[in-house]
């Protein structure tokens, strides 16, 4: 089941328990101080499963749907490939990777657009999706690069303190493109679902 994390293949719901996703992609033309492109491939996210759901919104009528939840803890670990500059220093590197983020707000919102199908039922597509995130009582990324600049130690080492030290500033850049990369990875997710299941069978009508 979703809730539980376990997935259920009748219903294109993929486990949760990590949830896997094949590539997540970041253009990030930035302003003079950063700008990258990032692509994490075989993303294994984990801490999915750990939501605190604090309020649903749907409203039928207008196709309306939005979810505010809580995350204690993301992890994301994936293998990256990245290059452009942070700071104004370069970075470049493929290797392993991993994302840490905690306690993070999200609002994830899109709408329904609805059609019914030949068999008297009503069917929906998520579109126009949005996910807005802000990090609270003291939540921050924590990110780890390997392999940066073909494996130099120092300079690897270097830049990843780099990174630490200036997450805020790298959430306030980046933070928009990510939130968008994973908001569609979702989109992708809950159209699987939908395409399978009826408005009837999955809303209390």
């Amino acid at each position: 089941m979703i809730l539980n994390g376990e997935g259920d293949r009748k219903y294109n719901i993929p486990n949760l328990v990590p949830l896997i996703i094949s590539e997540l992609k970041i253009d990030q033309e930035g302003n003079q101080a950063i700008g990258f492109n990032f692509i994490a491939k075989n993303a294994t996210v984990l801490g999915i499963n750990n939501a605190e759901v604090e309020e649903v919104k749907i409203n039928l009528k207008s196709g309306h749907v939005e979810y505010h939840l809580l995350f204690p803890r993301i992890e994301i670990q994936c293998d990256y490939d990245v290059k452009g500059k942070i700071l104004l220093l370069p970075i470049s590197g493929h290797g392993s990777g991993n994302i840490t983020i905690t306690n993070v707000k999200v609002k994830y919102y899109f709408t329904l657009k609805i059609d019914q199908r030949t068999d008297g039922k009503n069917y929906s597509t998520p579109v126009n999706s949005t996910l807005d995130f802000e990090l609270i009582n003291g939540g921050r990324v924590y990110i780890t690069l390997t392999n940066l600049f073909n494996g130099d130690k120092l300079l690897g080492d270097n830049m990843n303190q780099v990174l630490n030290d200036n997450w805020e500033a790298l959430v306030k850049d980046v933070g928009p493109a990510l939130a968008e990369a994973i908001g569609e990875a979702f989109r992708q997710i809950l159209a699987g679902i939908f395409n399978l299941v009826s408005i009837e069978e999955a809303f209390i009508l």
